[in-house]
């Protein structure tokens, strides 16, 4: 009988050595990097990117101190290049929602008022926008949706954009979700912009109003699409734009979803079920070792009454954090759950060559360090 074999830098660890627990792995390091944030920004940035180069390492990142967007040397944490934005004038990118780099001189930024898709060059430019609308969905866009979880995907001279929040949430009807329509494309070859037919699947509201959400990663032509509160995984095909396959791919550690059926009776109590609940996060592609990984968030017990910032604090870095690693066919060959506070799972992590990056910037975590960033690298390589 064959058995997979997890190495992590160094064979740690035998699949089929204990049958009880046979879908469980232990991650060791590979690396660790840390280096000192030289200017005012926030060591978990909402957008971020890694670009390996011959020069070195590079975190590309949106610092919501000054407001623009940076390339950070890994090493030695210097600014070493900023995307000045201008937030009125020609180049105006005011109503900014969010952003992805595609290329070493181009970002496609958001806009919400109105929903536009913009492409900016590293001189802060705007060489090329357009608006992008709906009509089909039961309520207006006025909010186009990105970051790091959920990017802009380029593929040809084809632009692929998420959206996938449920306007109207509490009006809405089951039925209605059919309306829903998840991804955009723009080609900006033939300036034409096409919403396709990729929805929540069927039974999404079955037991109750889930919230919405989800996050994507690409592998060749096609894009596959996890949701935040919900098991199955879609995969899109980026050449026909059509959905080819839909596979419900579990974690054993996720149970119980947060449905909302009704408005919190407060901010707190919102915010309360988002932590006691268990949710799915990023979904990542390394192309280097070709697996999938899928992060996810147990619920997590409250054992006293919190503040609203310490409640906030607690939804931002999450408590406990597992990982689900995938085949190319989406077969899970096993899950790891992380200790308490142990990383930061909300967007602050990428796939190098070196392996899969993850903040260890936990807010909640006593040697949380506003001042460096820090990364665990780790690596899987598969041996039969």
């Amino acid at each position: 009988m064959k058995c997979v074999l997890f190495v992590i830098g160094i064979v740690f660890f035998a699949g089929c050595e204990n049958k009880d627990r046979k879908n469980e792995i232990r991650l060791v390091k590979v690396d660790e990097v840390a280096f000192t944030a030289n200017d005012f920004i926030s060591v978990n940035p909402a957008f971020t990117h890694l670009i390996e180069s011959d020069s070195g390492s590079y975190l590309f990142a949106f610092n919501h101190v000054v407001k623009n967007f940076q390339f950070i040397n890994m090493d030695n944490g210097v600014v070493v290049r900023e995307i000045v934005l201008n937030y009125e004038g020609p180049n105006s990118v005011g109503g900014f929602t969010g952003a992805t780099i595609t290329a070493l001189d181009s970002i496609w930024l958001l806009t919400s008022r109105p929903p536009k898709l913009n492409l900016l060059n590293f001189e802060g430019e705007i060489v090329l926008e357009k608006e992008i609308k709906n009509d089909v969905r039961p309520f207006p866009i006025n909010y186009l949706f990105v970051f790091a979880p959920a990017p802009l995907i380029q593929y040809k001279q084809t632009i692929f954009g998420p959206q996938p929040l449920l306007e109207g949430h509490h009006q809405i009807t089951k039925e209605d979700i059919s309306k829903y329509q998840l991804a955009y494309s723009f080609d900006f070859g033939q300036d034409t912009v096409v919403w396709h037919d990729v929805y929540y699947s069927e039974n999404y509201w079955d037991a109750g109003k889930k919230l919405s959400d989800f996050s994507w990663s690409k592998d060749g032509n096609k894009i596959f699409l996890a949701p935040i509160y919900d098991h199955e995984i879609q995969i899109f095909d980026m050449d026909s734009g059509k959905i080819l396959n839909k596979k419900q791919v579990k974690s054993t550690y996720i149970n119980s979803f947060n449905y909302v059926n009704e408005i919190p009776a407060g901010l707190n109590e919102g915010i309360k079920n988002r932590i006691l609940h268990d949710r799915y996060g990023s979904f990542l592609f390394d192309k280097y070792r070709e697996v999938f990984y899928r992060l996810f968030n147990p619920g997590y017990e409250l054992l006293e009454e919190l503040t609203m910032e310490e409640l906030s604090l607690i939804d931002r870095s999450k408590p406990k954090t597992g990982i689900m690693i995938l085949d190319k066919e989406l077969n899970v060959l096993g899950e790891h759950l992380f200790g308490d506070f142990e990383i930061h799972s909300s967007s602050n992590m990428f796939v190098g060559e070196k392996g899969l990056y993850l903040s260890l910037n936990n807010e909640n975590h006593p040697d949380y360090d506003e001042n460096h960033f820090r990364y665990r690298v780790v690596r899987f390589d598969i041996e039969e």
